[in-house]
């Protein structure tokens, strides 16, 4: 290949390598970051494996190999979680632990973290030249440099290039596997052969999800190589498991919870820490849902959402533009086909794209499966192989027409151009991107969280913000296991942050004043307690998003203050007295019931704010709830049943304005609300509506008096024209009990309509229950009751 044809290779390998450093320069430590680098320093330095945990050695062990330089680093051994991990332990307390008290007081961390996020931005490079030589060898060089660019401005690809984590080591080392093994069954060869064994066994010791190489290796291997040859797949096998056991320093020992010593007994280590892992389950959130054992729909909906849609879109054409040639060619073919393909063309074919098609098809299958819903990282070891065979869209437009490939090639640079400038729009956190049907980074934290947000990157740039807004100290919630004074962030912690935080936040239904910042994670619910926790933050818009997934609230102090607490008693009241007071943080609240299914209360009549809780039920979700708390904000929910039962909380604000009764005419003409009656209440005016089979009225009325004690009803009587009663209607919806003045009381009657239309009329009033004396009207005394005109037609 002529020289001038590897400049753009170059370029854009160093495009992505200082993209990377970017990024490992510019975000802080994520929250596995410090675990990884501690095992691998451990391992690497000590030569002992205690510390494994959850990952094979390779990946981590490399991205610690700067570390050896670093000449004031403590020794490990001296810590006392060293000696508690005195044996290998399926534990990650002792590491966590370690981490903590070796890795993270070391000053300045970037100093230990950055050059172990660069060793992995070389792994990177490595990736992206095995890429573009798989493209290149299955589709040419126009292939290989599509895929290569794909490579390039993947974010994905990029956030984990410039963290110190297994994810991206692992994608390259199973690349690099499937490559060497294609070009072995390609051309069958000692040195070949030699290769394929190395790097299958280096991929092995990366991540566990690797073994889903072997299935692979064994199917497509199997079919490729003749029986005499299944010798040298068995010695390709032989030969990774030695160089897995060499990173193992050839040990050979004892495994917990086995009787009996075997090679690489550290290696078991991850497994069974993983088996603990998917027993346990793992914390994760989806599309507004809470789970520990995942969905089988959670990686189909997280590629869709993260993985950039110019990409989606070119694995759409890459599949239109495959299943249109495939039949072309068996219709053309379809007399000779056996002829056109024989044997050895289906086996070269095989060798040659049986990997790239069969490896991601097999992996994506079975992430269905998996319990661990943890993040789009799970997917990387798909999108090499995705961008490899993304070249062969671009291949096939070779075939058409010139006119044809000049609309192809625009539309193509099209893509990557806008691939190119999505990705850097979100530059240099490329953790949260989310492509434009999530509604971009900022929107991300709607469907997913954990690591497809804020994996904790964004603490450079919150203390930044504090700098430039000369903010003091914030209350923070996050889930890290370090802490973000080492960035310069100044804050008081809420849960789940230190672990000795109040696991369930104080006055959750209504914080008090002051600077919050939340992350898009604990926003989630992850790893809460109580998943709804900070649902009120959710309810509000930030008053700014710092690295896309750190959200910064300024509350100020509710002025006029709220006063009451009104709750609904059906089916059951949600918060005790104990729940109220807890909850908004204020015991001098007034605290009132009412029935909402069957009565309404305003209290002091609407103009002063408070809050309404209403069990979260279909029951008190009726047309009559919502009219009336049309003026309200829901400011909280909690879905789910826990240690209260699942309730919603809407926010009553100042000088609201009700909706107020729609009827005012009353009989005899010379009456006009409001009404006062020879008693605590004033009568304001009706409503009605007619709905498919009811007359459903409302009464209002404001009390002048109060509390009472003394028993009494609200009456309705639906009259005719001729003076006929259609339904009776008597009752209280709010206790008087509850009842002080200013109040305004709804009440609500339903009738059947009669069938034939007449004119109605709604006869109404109080009285007492214990002697059924009905209350006079204060401008008529001679009257006890209330007659209104109805400007509605019956059936």
């Amino acid at each position: 290949m002529r020289f001038a044809r590897w400049v753009p290779i170059l370029f854009l390998l160093l495009v992505s390598w200082w993209l990377s450093l970017w990024a490992a320069r510019a975000t802080s430590m994520t929250i596995d970051e410090g675990l990884h680098i501690t095992s691998g320093y451990t391992m690497l330095r000590l030569g002992d494996y205690r510390l494994v945990e959850e990952h094979p050695p390779l990946v981590k062990m490399w991205a610690a190999l700067p570390l050896l330089g670093v000449p004031d680093l403590p020794d490990p051994t001296s810590f006392a979680p060293w000696t508690e991990a005195a044996y290998p332990t399926t534990e990650s307390l002792p590491l966590l632990r370690l981490t903590q008290q070796w890795f993270y007081p070391y000053r300045p961390i970037d100093c230990l973290v950055f050059p172990a996020r660069a060793m992995i931005a070389l792994l990177n490079l490595l990736l992206g030249a095995v890429i573009f030589r798989w493209g290149m060898d299955l589709w040419g060089w126009v292939g290989g440099f599509l895929a290569l660019c794909l490579w390039t401005a993947d974010p994905n690809i990029l956030a984990h290039a410039s963290v110190a984590g297994t994810d991206l080591g692992a994608t390259t080392m199973i690349t690099l596997a499937l490559f060497a093994l294609s070009r072995f069954l390609s051309r069958p060869a000692f040195p070949r052969l030699v290769l394929a064994g190395v790097t299958l066994g280096l991929a092995q010791g990366a991540k566990l999800s690797t073994l889903m190489l072997v299935p692979v290796i064994l199917l497509v291997g199997g079919m490729v190589l003749s029986p005499r040859g299944w010798s040298r797949l068995l010695g390709l096998l032989l030969l990774a498991g030695l160089t897995l056991w060499a990173l193992y320093r050839f040990q050979f020992g004892a495994v917990p919870a086995l009787s009996f010593p075997m090679p690489a007994p550290a290696h078991w280590i991850p497994w069974m820490r993983l088996r603990q892992h998917m027993m346990d389950g793992h914390a994760a959130f989806l599309l507004g849902e809470n789970r520990t054992h995942g969905w089988w729909y959670y990686f189909p909906v997280a590629f869709a959402l993260k993985t950039p849609l110019p990409t989606l879109l070119l694995l759409l054409a890459l599949m239109v533009t495959t299943l249109h040639g495939g039949i072309r060619g068996v219709l053309r073919y379809r007399k000779n086909l056996p002829a056109r393909f024989p044997e050895v063309s289906w086996k070269l074919m095989l060798a040659r794209w049986g990997l790239p098609v069969l490896f991601p098809l097999l992996y994506g299958v079975s992430s269905l499966f998996s319990p661990l819903n943890i993040g789009y990282r799970h997917l990387l070891p798909v999108l090499p192989f995705l961008f490899v065979l993304v070249g062969r869209a671009l291949r096939t437009t070779h075939h058409a027409s010139r006119f044809t490939l000049h609309v192809s090639r625009f539309t193509y640079s099209a893509l990557l151009a806008w691939l190119a400038l999505g990705t850097l729009r979100v530059a240099p956190h490329y953790l949260a991107y989310f492509n434009e049907l999530a509604g971009g980074p900022d929107n991300g934290w709607r469907y997913l969280a954990d690591s497809n947000t804020d994996w904790g990157q964004g603490y450079k740039d919150l203390a930044r913000f504090q700098k430039e807004r000369h903010l003091g100290p914030v209350r923070l919630s996050a889930f890290i296991f370090y802490d973000p004074a080492i960035y310069g962030v100044r804050y008081e912690p809420l849960t789940p942050m230190r672990g000795d935080t109040p696991a369930i936040f104080p006055s959750r239904l209504n914080p008090p004043p002051g600077d919050y910042v939340i992350s898009a994670t604990t926003l989630d619910g992850i790893p809460l307690v109580d998943p709804e926790m900070y649902d009120w933050f959710r309810k509000r818009e930030p008053d700014a998003r710092i690295a896309h997934v750190l959200f910064y609230y300024h509350i100020q102090p509710q002025d006029p203050p709220p006063t009451w607490v009104a709750q609904c008693t059906v089916p059951d009241v949600p918060l005790s007295p104990e729940a109220v007071a807890e909850g908004f943080g204020r015991d001098d609240l007034r605290r009132v019931y009412f029935d909402c299914t069957q009565g309404w209360l305003y209290p002091a009549g609407g103009d002063v704010p408070g809050w309404y809780v209403f069990y979260r039920d279909p029951v008190t979700e009726t047309s009559f709830a919502r009219s009336h708390l049309s003026p309200a904000r829901l400011s909280y929910e909690q879905k789910r049943r826990g240690e209260m039962p699942p309730f919603r909380v809407y926010e009553w604000p100042p000088g609201a304005r009700i909706p107020g009764p729609s009827v005012h005419l009353l009989l005899p003409e010379e009456m006009f609300p409001p009404v006062p009656l020879d008693g605590p209440l004033a009568f304001l005016g009706a409503t009605a509506s007619p709905q498919a089979d009811a007359l459903v009225v409302e009464t209002w009325w404001q009390v002048t008096a109060g509390p009472i004690t003394r028993p009494l009803s609200i009456m309705a009587h639906l009259l005719t024209d001729a003076g006929d009663v259609l339904g009776l209607a008597d009752g209280l919806g709010v206790s008087p009990v509850m009842w002080q003045p200013g109040d305004i009381i709804v009440q609500r009657h339903r009738f059947p309509l009669p069938q034939a239309s007449v004119g109605l009329y709604l006869r109404t009033g109080v009285y007492w229950l214990d002697t059924m004396d009905r209350w006079p009207l204060g401008r008529m005394p001679e009257m006890n009751i209330i007659l209104i005109s109805l400007p509605i037609d019956s059936k």
